[in-house]
């Protein structure tokens, strides 16, 4: 399966979690290797609390059946994926867009 987009986006990540717990979480997931994580901080969220948002750049995807999967849930199909990070809390996956601003 050819990307041309190979990262993702996660749009609420406690603001208490450095990048490299968020770093340890993702290769846990088995994904692949990360090649760079990019924080945008202090956001307000529905909760009006204080999260952060993340964007996982990878350098490659390991290939197997599960990564394939995974791959073609979030790109192709654009679904967000729901992923325990630490029981019962989840982070909710999905592909990043990245926004054009049109003036």
């Amino acid at each position: 399966m050819m990307l041309k987009n190979n990262s993702l986006f996660i749009a609420s990540v406690d603001s208490t979690f450095d990048k490299e717990f968020i770093l340890q979480k993702i290769e846990s997931f088995g994904l692949g290797r990360v090649r760079n994580i990019i924080v945008l901080p202090n956001v307000k969220n529905r909760n009006d609390t204080i999260s952060n948002r993340v964007i996982i750049h990878f350098s490659y995807w390991f290939d197997n059946e599960y990564v394939n999967n995974v791959k073609n849930r979030i790109f192709n199909k654009q679904e967000i994926i729901n992923t325990m990070y630490q029981e019962p809390c989840f982070w909710q996956i999905m592909a990043y867009r990245k926004l054009i601003k049109s003036f």
